[in-house]
């Protein structure tokens, strides 16, 4: 069912519905990663009270908003201009990334940049700076190129080089 979802968001949103349906009748429930889809899919139509009302469904069968779900409804709120929402999504993040795990902060960088926060992307990358990940590297040259703060992303370019030397 999902990798039908997931050819429908990219070919003809339309037949989502279909799959859903199908989906009922066959009693299959829908898992955290058929919520993600659904979510994708109604954030790339720009439907943002579709989104929600997912993430609602999606509260109501008892499963938890992860992560990664926070990061795909920030990245929809971003792109529809909703920066405030997308704020206090981002705040969530940092408050489950405040718990030791780091792999958030490849999320936040680039959506801080779009945000135009350097002083948050600078603070999130202080925090991988130390002994930085190849993906957290990738996404602080990215938020410093949204910001067009190109010597920032120039050192950690650079820092990329010495670092991991078989890269192309």
């Amino acid at each position: 069912y999902n990798q039908m979802l997931i050819l429908y968001k990219r070919i003809d949103k339309r037949k989502i519905a279909d799959v859903l349906l199908l989906m009922e009748k066959e009693n299959v429930k829908p898992s955290p990663f058929t919520y993600k889809i659904l979510i994708d899919a109604k954030g790339l139509s720009n439907d943002i009270s579709g989104m929600e009302q997912v993430v609602d469904s999606m509260k109501a069968d008892g499963i938890e908003v992860d992560v990664g779900t926070l990061s795909l409804l920030a990245k929809h709120y971003v792109s529809g201009g909703l920066k405030d929402k997308a704020k206090a999504i981002l705040k969530d993040m940092e408050e489950i990334n405040s718990k030791g795990s780091r792999w958030p902060c490849r999320i936040l960088l680039p959506l801080y940049g779009e945000l135009q926060m350097e002083d948050d992307v600078r603070r999130v990358w202080k925090i991988c700076e130390e002994n930085p990940r190849i993906e957290e590297c990738m996404a602080a040259i990215t938020a410093w190129g949204k910001l067009r703060n190109v010597q920032e992303a120039e050192k950690v370019f650079d820092r990329v080089v010495k670092t991991w030397k078989k890269l192309s």
